[in-house]
């Protein structure tokens, strides 16, 4: 037999077989993404939908794997926020994309079951013709990354929080020993007219000690540093 008529065959046989259901369950499952099964589900409420045709659209839409590649990770062609190794920065790039990621969802969404519906229409009447089922898979490909940026986001900022109470536990210890070095010199003496006196020696010699000097700009990089991601964490 011809490779043209086994595909034929094959896609007869799809269709039979979908024309065996009379019936559709529409349900939103824990990622958002609006499904259409034959089945309902086992748990949550499900919107019957009588049919009588319907292709290429039972399917259950399961969010895909997420891949990594370099620095990033991927959900199909969507590259992640924040590199791998910056895990702070990634949790401030996670927060403000939550809202649109699921508005992006639920447009989806309704642009699949728009596009499900008018399929069922053509295929109702006999007067109309066409073929939605690319237009539905590929609306369903976006779905199933986006549903896949959303698990991973949730994910993410439970396991980011935790990096998050470590920083402000690392904050304060540096902190802490900045302040220790700043002040490891004592308050300066009243020297005024006193050019020989020992206190106030031993507080300038700690002063211009240039090991102390090091440790002093080298701490206060470290501090200025972390607080430079307070304002995308706070």
């Amino acid at each position: 037999m011809k490779p043209n008529k086994i595909l034929f065959f094959t896609l007869l046989l799809s269709v039979t077989n979908t024309l065996l259901a009379s019936e559709l369950y529409q349900w939103v499952d824990e990622n958002g993404v609006i499904n259409f099964t034959q089945e309902p589900p086992t748990q949550g409420t499900a919107k019957k939908i009588e049919v009588q045709d319907m292709e290429n659209t039972t399917n259950q839409i399961s969010p895909l794997p997420v891949t990594q590649g370099g620095q990033f990770d991927y959900c199909g062609t969507r590259r992640l926020p924040g590199s791998t190794d910056k895990p702070l920065l990634r949790l401030a790039n996670i927060r403000p994309n939550l809202q649109g990621w699921k508005q992006h969802l639920e447009t989806l969404n309704q642009q699949r079951t728009s596009l499900i519906e008018q399929q069922l229409e053509i295929n109702r009447s006999p007067n109309k013709a066409g073929d939605l089922s690319r237009g539905i898979k590929q609306t369903e490909q976006k779905i199933a990354e986006l549903a896949c940026v959303l698990r991973w986001a949730k994910q993410q900022v439970k396991l980011l929080e935790a990096e998050r109470q470590t920083y402000f536990k690392k904050l304060a210890q540096v902190q802490g020993e900045y302040d220790a070095i700043k002040h490891e010199c004592g308050k300066k003496p009243d020297i005024s007219g006193w050019t020989d006196d020992e206190t106030a020696k031993a507080w300038a010699s700690c002063q211009g000690n240039r090991s102390r000097i090091r440790r002093h700009n080298k701490k206060l990089q470290e501090l200025k540093g972390l607080k430079n991601l307070l304002p995308v964490l706070e």
